[in-house]
């Protein structure tokens, strides 16, 4: 093996071994996340995400509804992560989804301070935890996106866990499942929006995040 060839095979190993590590890491996220339902697959995730930095866009939801444009965004308080957000621009107007952890029995009403989660352990007992209702931080941001865009259709939906159960909880935004995601946007019916307002909409709440 000649010098040059050893060159290009310890630089492409160490970049596979660099790439190996990165979706170790981030794997957890993409599995515990709405990730899986936008993206299709971790593979497609990883290489938006770790390798191309960027996940405005989505194969997999082009095949469903067509041009679209993503923005992740996120509330911090007291240093920590409160709510997470996605809204997307597409042909029907703007979704703006606040994706949360959760996994159990939700049980609460709409201005409750919290949610009381019950989810049973390996063992079949019964354990509750109180979550903190999004409701308060979700309204402010629909505010910002209502303001920026006060003539475009925009729906709003919490996506919980799949496995999650909310039969018994009241609350005055729609919930679903992260699987459901895709097809709710599917199902919005407003009019049809052109690809250059898409990309024009998403490049300016993108300028104003940055």
């Amino acid at each position: 093996m000649d010098k040059v060839t050893m060159l290009v095979f310890t630089i492409v190993l160490a970049l596979l071994v660099t790439w190996i590590i990165e979706a170790v890491r981030v794997y957890p996220m993409y599995r515990d996340e709405i990730y899986g339902s936008l993206f299709g697959s971790f593979l497609s995730f990883f290489f938006k995400f770790a390798v191309f930095k960027d996940c405005s866009k989505s194969g997999y939801l082009k095949t469903k509804i067509g041009t679209h444009r993503m923005i992740f965004s996120a509330i911090q308080e007291n240093g920590k992560t409160a709510d997470r957000f996605c809204t997307i621009f597409y042909n029907r107007g703007i979704m703006v989804i606040c994706y949360q952890k959760i996994n159990g029995e939700l049980i609460g009403k709409a201005k409750d301070k919290d949610w009381i989660v019950k989810r049973k352990d390996k063992e079949g007992v019964v354990h509750s935890y109180r979550h903190p209702n999004p409701t308060t931080d979700f309204k402010a941001y629909l505010r910002r996106i209502v303001t920026a865009y006060p003539d475009a259709h925009i729906e709003a939906r919490i996506a919980v866990d799949d496995e999650a159960v909310f039969d018994s909880l009241k609350s005055e935004i729609v919930i679903v499942h992260d699987k459901d995601i895709v097809n709710e946007l599917i199902m919005v019916q407003a009019p049809l929006v052109n690809d250059e307002q898409i990309v024009s909409d998403y490049q300016k709440l993108s300028a104003k995040k940055g």
